[in-house]
């Protein structure tokens, strides 16, 4: 189960890292859930090392940007917290 846990974890990593490299340059718009989504991406590495991840997005969040780059910078900046957070926390 740990291993088809971590096998699917790697391909939506790649997924997205993919999607960031063959992205289409321009603006797009990221709401409360698809923020919300990211969750799923490092539920894996969240579990492995026994963490918590909490988190209150309002639901009439919006951002415009470049929303590949910034789901990416998300996923990298959760994956570093779960990578250097203390098992546990």
């Amino acid at each position: 189960m740990l291993l088809c846990g971590g096998l699917d974890s790697l391909q939506r990593l790649t997924d997205v890292t993919l999607s960031t490299y063959r992205r289409r340059s321009g603006v797009g718009t990221l709401g409360a859930s698809d923020i919300e989504d990211l969750a799923l991406i490092v539920s894996p590495q969240v579990k492995e090392r026994n963490l918590s991840l909490h988190w209150s997005i309002p639901a009439s969040t919006i951002i415009h940007s470049d929303t590949d780059a910034v789901r990416q910078m998300l996923v990298n900046l959760l994956l570093n917290a779960a990578k250097y957070t203390s098992s546990g926390g």
